[in-house]
């Protein structure tokens, strides 16, 4: 992972600066569970978006790094949400 990350760096500053609008995102807003969960779902849904593009950019994308990045987006999001869940 280091080293993906010495080789990108642009890449996943990227990836750092999204997930922290998230994360200010998440504590600025009002606590409506509801658009606390809508940005949970943005952010899974910025996250696979994010990995096609990594990897389309490094002509590095397969069906397989397709359904990793759907999958491990689906699975974060729906986690993260059923812990909130009050």
């Amino acid at each position: 992972m280091i080293r993906e990350f010495t080789k990108h760096p642009g890449d996943y500053i990227a990836l750092l600066s999204v997930l922290g609008g998230f994360v200010f995102a998440y504590f600025w807003l009002e606590q409506s569970l509801v658009i606390k969960q809508g940005l949970f779902a943005g952010l899974g849904c910025a996250y696979f978006a994010w990995g096609l593009m990594h990897h389309k950019l490094h002509h590095t994308l397969t069906a397989r790094v397709v359904l990793e990045y759907f999958f491990v987006s689906l699975l974060a999001t729906t986690l993260v949400m059923l812990v909130t869940v009050r």
